[in-house]
């Protein structure tokens, strides 16, 4: 995962900057506002000041929208769009959803509370993010999860799986040029480490820029 994470720092530069439409964003979550997610959520107060310092920082650039405190997580997998019925790829019933949702405990039956290292921020061509060191533990639940009956598999997801926890979008192209900027002078966050004691599958609502979750399960470990 080291390698991942340098190889996305070298293409910071080259990289096509993809920009986040907040407005497209609520319009889908309008008729589609159920958005299912496997997740760590950050709930350490000193590693919510260090990371929410930096999209602080990061939201007062021109064209770069911040995260809320409140929204700063790590995904584990995407579970997808809860619906009535499901056409797309990315949608899954109420039915499905709540099958996985119980597969998924004993998925992790056997994961005791591990640590995660928030050492340095990084630049995907959608986010600023601090990238999340684990020794594995995310990217082999990550694995358990997609590989339940019925799951779906996004563009992201098995080998192209990167643990992070996001910190702002873009919302032009001059302002991913300022982000990575300023990225490159404040990479060295050391936000701390985070004891993680349970995995939580949510619903966020997709109606919001910067959603607040509401938990669907939690998964404690050991």
């Amino acid at each position: 995962m080291t390698d991942s994470f340098a190889a996305h720092w070298e293409r910071r530069h080259a990289a096509d900057p993809v920009l986040q439409e907040f407005d497209d964003v609520r319009d889908r979550g309008r008729e589609r506002p159920h958005d299912y997610v496997f997740l760590v959520d950050i709930e350490d107060e000193t590693v919510l000041d260090a990371l929410g310092a930096a999209a602080d920082a990061l939201d007062d650039l021109d064209g770069v929208e911040g995260a809320s405190r409140e929204y700063l997580h790590a995904t584990v997998k995407m579970l997808g769009f809860v619906v009535s019925d499901p056409t797309g790829e990315d949608e899954v019933s109420r039915e499905t959803a709540a099958r996985l949702a119980a597969e998924a405990s004993d998925a992790v039956d056997d994961i005791d509370p591990f640590e995660l290292r928030l050492p340095r921020l990084n630049v995907f061509p959608s986010v600023v993010f601090c990238e999340v060191h684990d020794d594995g533990v995310l990217g082999a639940v990550h694995d358990r999860l997609l590989g339940l009956d019925g799951m779906p598999r996004y563009r992201y997801d098995g080998d192209d799986y990167t643990p992070h926890v996001s910190l702002a979008h873009f919302d032009t192209e001059a302002g991913f040029r300022r982000a990575v900027e300023w990225t490159e002078a404040n990479r060295k966050v050391d936000a701390g480490r985070v004891i993680v004691d349970a995995f939580k599958l949510v619903d966020i609502d997709l109606r919001e820029a910067y959603p607040t979750f509401e938990t669907v399960e939690r998964y404690e470990l050991g």
